[in-house]
């Protein structure tokens, strides 16, 4: 968390999450955006044989809104 506020703060546009065993990508993306307030979030890769596109699409919605980008 701290790598990522610091990357915040001296100006990096952006920060991404992948999945790797035993993590997804979607849980930090939701706690990143949580923590911070102009860094774009993004998953560099997402499994989808493990859910379908629409559950991939509804998840990544979902931290869309929580983080405020929605409509903005």
């Amino acid at each position: 968390m701290e790598l990522i506020q610091y990357a915040e703060r001296i100006g990096f546009d952006s920060a991404w999450a992948s999945e790797v065993y035993g993590s997804d990508a979607i849980t930090p993306m939701a706690y990143l955006a949580a923590k911070t307030e102009r860094i774009r979030l993004g998953t560099a890769i997402m499994q989808a044989a493990g859910r379908p596109p629409a559950m991939c699409a509804m998840q990544v919605q979902t931290v869309d809104a929580m983080a405020g980008a929605i409509g903005s």
